[in-house]
């Protein structure tokens, strides 16, 4: 008998390492639908909009940031999305919301990601990789903090025994340390956005 339980945890632990997360399916999804949306219309809508095209690199290289106005265009942007984000989470469709906005994020990436490489090669791919560093490291983990909190929450809830055994206080206490870490990682994401990926962007437009 012992042994028998033992085989069938082994298994499942095998097939928990194994299986792949459901969220990396999602966003790796989006992320070459991107490039399928590239290939048919991809070339179309670099001609139409000029996206990444020279005179837009050259606009960029010339343009100089008000620090001080561009953190408050950023904080305003951000904090619209980040309460998008917790009306995602407190919605009965929290899943679908939280997994549809991971595609769509890998869907833009995609294309972006290809649209650069289609037009300047590796110098391309660099491009894409400093417009989203540091404060896209940031964003992420916020993202996957909140997704991984409603997925904890439903978990929680579907057992139930664990809502029983667990501290009403130390729930709480958990929570709102979850929270202010989610609120510190918004908080460095917007002013490396402000403050260092600008310096970073310049550097990179000196290749172009």
């Amino acid at each position: 008998m012992n042994d028998l339980v033992s085989m069938t945890y082994g298994t499942k632990l095998e097939k928990k390492g194994t299986t792949p997360d459901s969220r990396i399916l999602v966003f790796m999804t989006g992320f070459f639908l991107g490039l399928v949306f590239f290939y048919f219309a991809g070339k179309q809508l670099i001609e139409d909009t000029g996206l990444l095209s020279m005179d837009y690199i050259e606009t960029l290289k010339d343009f100089s940031i008000n620090n001080k106005r561009y953190l408050l265009y950023i904080l305003g942007i951000r904090t619209k999305q980040f309460l998008f984000l917790i009306f995602c989470t407190l919605s009965i469709w929290a899943g679908c919301f939280l997994y549809a906005v991971l595609g769509w994020s890998g869907f833009q990436l995609g294309v972006i990601f290809f649209a650069a490489m289609y037009q300047y090669g590796m110098r391309g791919v660099f491009y894409c990789i400093f417009m989203i560093i540091p404060h896209g490291i940031f964003y992420f983990l916020v993202f996957v903090k909140l997704l991984n909190r409603k997925l904890e929450n439903d978990k929680k809830y579907y057992h139930k025994k664990v809502d029983i055994i667990d501290n009403r206080a130390r729930k709480v206490y958990e929570s709102i340390k979850a929270y202010f870490v989610i609120l510190l990682l918004l908080c460095l994401g917007i002013l490396s956005e402000c403050y260092i990926n600008p310096w970073l962007m310049k550097w990179i437009l000196l290749f172009f």
